[in-house]
């Protein structure tokens, strides 16, 4: 869905032609449909019809998660599933890890990065595995 560019929005576009060795840092600067006027203006910011030069942005392709995020979304949803005790129905369930959490530049473990093994219940002392 695209915004339609109209007195309420501004467009961002580079004041000139980039060069194959300006690639890495382009200039860019914004335009208003309302003024007619760049910020900062510049002689070369526009084509031969006097509009700015804009330049089109590929939106970022919202399906795609990094593995980490896929992991940590399948954890929270067993550790969901298994809140409460299998055989007393008790909310008071805590999971059971490995010891190889990733640690902090503290040496701190951080939560949530240790292998899931299982979960054990604080009331009956009942544990099962993951």
């Amino acid at each position: 869905m695209s915004m339609p560019l109209n007195a309420d929005y501004l467009r961002l576009y580079s004041p000139g032609p980039l060069e194959a060795d300006e690639v890495d840092q382009p200039e860019l600067r914004l335009w208003s449909d309302t003024t007619g006027l760049a910020l900062l203006s510049d002689d070369e910011a526009v084509d031969e019809d006097g509009r700015p030069m804009i330049f089109q942005f590929r939106r970022p392709h919202i399906g795609y998660r990094p593995q980490t995020q896929e992991q940590l979304l399948t954890r929270t949803k067993i550790v969901h599933r298994n809140r409460c005790c299998r055989y007393c129905d008790s909310p008071s369930v805590v999971p059971i890890q490995r010891n190889d959490a990733v640690m902090n530049r503290n040496g701190m473990p951080i939560p949530g990065t240790a292998t899931l093994v299982g979960f054990r219940c604080r009331r009956c002392s009942a544990e099962w595995r993951v």
